[in-house]
């Protein structure tokens, strides 16, 4: 997206939360706008799990792990976390960490206006908050921005740049039981892909209320 933007005048709009990861997509525009009540920020790196070796012991569960390379189950949920383990992985978290201020500090130059330690703390912020500290130009939606720009007369065209449910190879196209097997099996790929992208969204969206 930064190779875009040195091409064309982009402006980003996000519509709820364009938060972490999304952020990251959001800095890559030359003007960045946000709604009040958006949620933008969450400059940081996080890594979760679950500790599930009790669970087992308690069913009388035995867990057989065996690799090639001491280092190739590092923090398996069924066995008990290792110090050193531990260690590598918040050194990885802050080097994933210094890689995304960067691309920040990066995008968002001397228009950051808030301490780096409160921008790059990992919290989340309203689009208010952010015109504050420097990670929003303004507060603006897509219409409104482009009518100001544009004109009130301005068309905007808008485009789905990936549809719920891709092309399926197949459909309609034979009529033999491999082509039904192939489109059935390509179907249930595009049911599960989007039944993980919406899981994804609702723990993000939990996550800050929403």
């Amino acid at each position: 997206m930064p190779s875009i933007a040195c091409t064309y005048s982009m402006a980003i709009f996000p519509q709820d939360v364009a938060a972490s990861g999304g952020y990251w997509l959001l800095a890559a525009g030359q003007e960045v706008y946000a709604d009040k009540a958006s949620i933008v920020g969450s400059v940081g790196v996080v890594s979760g799990g679950f500790g599930l070796h009790k669970l087992l012991e308690h069913h009388g569960i035995e867990r057989r792990l065996h690799t090639a390379g001491t280092s190739k189950a590092r923090l398996d949920p069924f066995l008990p976390a290792r110090a050193e383990d531990v260690a590598y992985l918040r050194d990885t978290l802050a080097e994933i960490h210094e890689v995304f201020k960067a691309h920040v500090r990066a995008r968002r130059g001397a228009k950051i206006s808030g301490h780096e330690s409160t921008i790059f703390s990992g919290d989340f912020f309203t689009g208010a908050r952010g015109v504050e500290l420097g990670l929003v130009d303004a507060i603006g939606s897509l219409q409104s921005v482009s009518k100001e720009k544009l004109g009130e007369k301005v068309r905007i065209n808008y485009l789905n740049a990936r549809p719920r449910f891709p092309f399926l190879p197949g459909l309609g196209t034979g009529t033999g039981d491999g082509s039904r097997m192939s489109w059935s099996a390509h179907l249930a790929d595009a049911i599960l892909e989007s039944a993980e992208e919406r899981i994804e969204e609702r723990l993000w969206r939990s996550r800050v209320g929403l």
